[in-house]
């Protein structure tokens, strides 16, 4: 009788066929090697954050059978699958490369069992196949996978990973970096800049030894260069992270990769419409792709727009540039642009000879927002005096650059030119409010707060925009307050406020909150004032223009609450980081610094006033936000090059410990206090632990 189906078999042969044999064998192998409750190693890295997730996914585990976290390479769906199966009771692990689909069904048989398919992107096509092969077989079989694109098998729920929260990023990050790293603006930068995905800032964090948060943040232009120190264990796809995303490219068909890389000059993100025109492929067509790319996470789309991650637009650029067409993808632009005046800034679009007036009107508003306006004054400038571009485009050229001329002080040449376009508007409505308020701007930063006053009143009767009658009306509340009236000019910006909140993109947010602290200031509401700078200074970080007005905020507001100190360090700041930049459009903003200035100076000594401004000068943007922020000031950055770990840790030096010592004392490794070591000795010119000790002893005399 045959010993694995029970039928007959011939003489005394154990099996019937050689059918039973092989599963016998099988067998066998699977009780030397037999399938067992998953627990996560215990060599792996603490899991961070995604609680939210983990019960969820708990929740969807109970009801659905076939369960697949989507989402990038780098997102974080392995390590997040293996968290969730080690929270599950009756989890198998099964080699399914060892086995087919008839065999796996036999090992999971009737009960209840949870089983993992993991980077199913790899072969997708096999992996649905496999997957609803075993759901149909095996009653009680429930199936998590994770992959870049859905399996498309039916009964299948997908999960989108999304990227982590902001302080789970912050955290990852901190817990990665093999050094004294805690949350600060430069981390979350990092983190933003790397759409918090796990990956990237895990590699991102492997670097801290070597370089400073604040040197990585500055070189993530060059991102796919620099993380590339990846684990030694790991899946090679995740030692770096171009090889993380380069999987995903190589997987694509030529239509999908041609697009792929096309999308990487659109940096603003794109409508189909836009990603037509700049791909040169039918509407209908483009569509089909573009949804392609989206189902494989390598396009994110949302409320009709698209856009692909930082990390994933930089790879796609590096493959434009490879394949020989970024010249022509940006020719399209320009021409695209020509026709209509987009959201979208190109570097390479200007400066080149190529440019017409729509083209060097966007680069030279954002120039302005980073700080940069004379760029865009001589842009703007040397394209106007061609003289050969239609009304519609000379009065938006002309608008703009009486704009950046009034930002340096320029008011005669900023008055003919916000003029010059008023004229240039003719009947097109939308025109015409803009050259006005552009004029009534110009009337205000010289001084004439009756004419400013009476140009956003017009300027308000041709606009039809909800946001754009917004916009004037946070104008006028600013010159009503020039003019003294903080009552109507406090009526007019909380009539402006909740559309700005409604409609407004985030950067154009800190400067109606600062409006609003002012007109507090002028109601004697000081600690409204406050609130209200603190939740511009939120926005603000990389709008170079709005972020000294915020620092002076707070300047004033520690004037009066009797803290001289931190107000003269904070104006000394606000001068700093201003550099270049006038304040020749706000007069009234400069009495108040310079009344703040004053009542500071008058309760400390004169060498004690010129200290805290010289001190806040000092500081680099990051800690003046986080000072003005959260009212710390950054220790050691008076006089010492050395951070207070480094001068911690040269303290324990001068006492004798060594490194292992040392390492017991601040509860860090051997090898990171060796590394901080590097630091202070590179930073202060030494050579050996005797002369940083002589350092600190002369120091600290």
């Amino acid at each position: 009788m045959c010993s694995v189906c029970g039928a007959a078999a011939n003489g005394r042969a154990r099996y019937c066929s050689n059918a039973c044999r092989q599963r016998a064998y099988r067998s066998r192998s699977r009780e030397t090697a037999p399938a067992t409750r998953l627990t996560p190693p215990a060599t792996l890295d603490s899991f961070v954050g995604r609680d939210d997730e983990l019960a969820e996914l708990g929740k969807l585990l109970r009801r659905v059978r076939l369960l697949t976290l989507v989402g990038p390479a780098g997102a974080g769906k392995t390590r997040l699958a293996l968290e969730l199966v080690a929270r599950q009771p009756e989890v198998r692990l099964v080699d399914v490369a060892k086995y087919g689909p008839a065999e796996i069904a036999d090992e999971v048989g009737e009960g209840k069992c949870l089983l993992l398919l993991d980077n199913c992107e790899h072969d997708i096509d096999a992996c649905a196949r496999l997957a609803e092969t075993l759901l149909g077989r095996c009653p009680g079989l429930r199936i998590l996978a994770t992959s870049r694109e859905a399996l498309l098998v039916p009964g299948e729920t997908v999960f989108g990973v999304p990227p982590l929260r902001p302080d789970a990023a912050a955290t990852l990050f901190s817990d990665r970096a093999q050094g004294d790293v805690g949350r600060s603006e430069v981390v979350d930068r990092i983190c933003t800049r790397l759409d918090r995905l796990p990956l990237a800032i895990e590699l991102a964090a492997r670097l801290v030894p070597a370089l400073p948060p604040a040197e990585i943040l500055a070189r993530l232009d060059q991102r796919l260069d620099l993380l590339t120190v990846g684990g030694r264990t790991c899946a090679s796809r995740h030692r770096s992270l171009r090889a993380a995303i380069e999987w995903s490219y190589r997987s694509l068909d030529p239509a999908e990769q041609r697009v792929f890389r096309t999308l990487s000059v659109l940096p603003g993100g794109f409508d189909l419409a836009t990603a037509s025109a700049i791909c040169e492929i039918d509407a209908a067509r483009l569509a089909v792709l573009v949804t392609s790319l989206v189902a494989k996470s390598l396009v994110v789309a949302g409320d009709g727009r698209y856009h692909q991650l930082e990390s994933i637009r930089l790879y796609a650029h590096e493959r434009l540039v490879e394949a020989g067409e970024r010249e022509a993808a940006q020719d399209r632009v320009v021409a695209w642009l020509g026709e209509v005046t987009g959201p979208v800034f190109t570097p390479a679009a200007v400066g080149d000879g190529r440019c017409d007036l729509p083209i060097a009107t966007t680069p030279s508003l954002y120039w302005w927002s980073q700080g940069h306006t004379a760029e865009g004054r001589r842009l703007l400038n040397e394209t106007l005096a061609r003289g050969d571009a239609p009304e519609a485009d000379r009065c938006l050229a002309l608008t703009h650059a009486g704009w950046l001329a009034c930002v340096e002080g320029d008011h005669e040449e900023a008055l003919a030119l916000t003029e010059a376009a008023v004229l240039a508007a003719g009947d097109d409505r939308a025109q015409i409010g803009r050259a006005l308020s552009a004029l009534a701007g110009v009337h205000l930063s010289r001084g004439d707060f009756a004419r400013a006053h009476a140009t956003y009143t017009d300027c308000l009767d041709v606009l039809d925009d909800p946001l754009d009658r917004a916009t004037c009306t946070h104008h006028l509340a600013w010159a009503v307050l020039q003019g003294g009236d903080a009552a109507l000019a406090d009526e007019l910006v909380n009539r402006a406020l909740p559309v700005y909140w409604l409609y407004a993109e985030p950067a154009k947010l800190p400067a109606i909150l600062h409006t609003a602290g002012t007109i507090a200031l002028h109601r004697g509401d000081v600690g409204r004032a406050e609130a209200l700078f603190l939740d511009a200074l939120r926005i603000a970080p990389d709008n170079a223009h709005d972020l000294p007005f915020l620092v002076e905020g707070l300047a004033i507001v520690a004037a009066r609450d009797d803290d001289p100190e931190r107000a003269l360090r904070l104006i000394g700041a606000g001068s700093a980081l201003r550099g270049p930049l006038s304040t020749g459009q706000n007069p009234g903003w400069r009495q108040l610094v310079r009344a703040a200035d004053r009542l500071a100076r008058g309760q400390l000594p004169d060498a004690e006033s010129r200290a805290a401004l010289a001190a806040g000068a000092r500081l680099d943007r990051d800690r003046v936000i986080r000072y003005a922020r959260d009212g710390e000031w950054p220790e050691g950055t008076e006089n010492s090059p050395l951070t207070p770990r480094e001068r911690q840790i040269a303290a324990l030096v001068a006492r004798g410990d060594t490194n292992r010592q040392i390492a017991r004392v601040v509860r860090l490794s051997e090898r990171t206090i060796e590394a901080h070591l590097a630091r202070i000795r590179e930073k202060l010119g030494l050579r050996t632990r005797t002369q940083v000790a002589a350092w600190l002893l002369s120091a600290s005399a």
